[in-house]
């Protein structure tokens, strides 16, 4: 795989995806269980994650 722009952005996106889940998951074992905040860190992550799905199947699909 070349490192280009297209594989820097997969990557970045792949990165940012996870670090939203990471932020869910410490605010849930933080005690806060079914808040809005770690929802939305979950819902953000997932979205991202799904973007990058998305964007390596469009470029080497």
């Amino acid at each position: 795989m070349k490192w280009d722009t297209h594989t820097f952005t997969l990557v970045l996106l792949v990165i940012v995806g996870l670090w939203e889940f990471a932020r869910g998951y410490n605010i849930q074992r933080m005690g806060k269980k079914d808040s809005l905040p770690a929802k939305s860190y979950y819902l953000t992550g997932a979205g991202i994650l799904v973007v990058a799905i998305y964007y390596a199947v469009k470029l080497w699909g």
